[in-house]
């Protein structure tokens, strides 16, 4: 109980930015129950918070009914250059401990 408790108050801390990395972080993976009630009552006063998390469900649902092979990897749009210069960047930021 003590937990769920504390995973709630830890989500309704968070200022609506941070918010939305956990409403999108919830597209992907399962949130803790204190989590998801902290998202929900956060959600229950916060229109632009409520609006986003159901643009993102919209979206990954749209995207999971999607047939393998349907949408090409974002990657094969870009230029060779533009590849290649963000494979480095990411690359020298995993090296220098940064999170991309």
């Amino acid at each position: 109980m003590i937990t769920f408790i504390t995973e709630a108050i830890s989500v309704l801390r968070l200022s609506c930015r941070e918010h939305g990395e956990v409403i999108s972080r919830a597209c992907d993976h399962e949130l803790p129950a204190g989590a998801r009630f902290g998202m929900s009552v956060h959600q229950t006063y916060c229109t632009g918070c409520r609006r986003l998390s159901r643009w993102y469900r919209v979206v990954t649902q749209g995207a999971r009914n999607l047939p393998p092979g349907q949408v090409p990897h974002p990657a094969a749009r870009m230029p060779a250059d533009v590849r290649e210069r963000l494979g480095r960047f990411i690359a020298s930021s995993k090296r220098n401990g940064g999170d991309v």
